[in-house]
């Protein structure tokens, strides 16, 4: 089965939305988060803005986390993410300690995806691409937020994906205007289409490190 490193946003994003692990699972995918993330998830998860049930939020936390494989830095590893920072300090460019760590260990081990809620990120590794040659290894495997949520749509009931997302709007903006919350009339076709309109634009600005698996 192939494999998939996830941040910690799009856990928690996903835990927000409503999503188990039963609802993952048709991805088809292994899902490996660093150790560090359930703490991290569970913090912000009693911190943030919840319009639904929050104890019912951390118990699909805790039922998620039962699926995922959690992996942790090697001294390598970590040397590696090091060094990353500090190509992103020069550069100024946004990457922080959590990500650079998962780049790190989807660099070194054999993981297909590197699953990133962080846009920023993303941005951040296609201008280091020239500057860090090890940066090559994950060229067209980034995935981006939108498009996690346009394969959930293919896999999934599609309404129901979209009453996930609406029944928390101030989760992530962009999600929100992808799935039209507030209004009526519109359909999966229009959710797919708002979906990889922020995918293109992001493609344009990162086109070496995201993956091509676009809705």
């Amino acid at each position: 089965m192939p494999e998939a490193s996830v941040d910690t946003d799009i856990i928690l994003k996903c835990i927000a939305y409503g999503l188990s692990a039963g609802d993952v699972a048709p991805l088809g995918y292994g899902i490996l988060a660093l150790g560090t993330s359930r703490f991290t998830v569970g913090s912000r998860l009693k911190r943030m803005r919840l319009d639904t049930d929050r104890a019912a939020a951390i118990n699909r936390a805790e039922e998620l986390f039962g699926a995922i494989k959690v992996i942790e830095p090697t001294a390598d590893e970590l040397a590696l993410a090091a060094a990353l920072e500090y190509e992103a300090q020069k550069a100024i460019v946004s990457l922080d300690t959590g990500e650079s760590q998962l780049v790190a260990v989807t660099i070194k081990r054999p993981i297909d995806f590197l699953v990133t809620g962080d846009k920023r990120a993303i941005l951040a590794l296609e201008q280091l691409l020239g500057a860090v040659d090890v940066l090559t290894a994950i060229e067209g495997r980034a995935v981006c937020l939108e498009q996690l949520v346009a394969r959930l749509l293919l896999v999934l009931n599609p309404p129901a994906v979209r009453a996930g997302v609406c029944s928390e709007p101030s989760v992530d903006t962009a999600m929100t205007i992808c799935f039209s919350c507030g209004r009526d009339g519109t359909s999966p076709p229009d959710w797919h289409q708002g979906l990889a309109s922020y995918v293109k634009a992001l493609r344009q600005e990162a086109p070496r490190i995201l993956a091509k698996c676009d809705s």
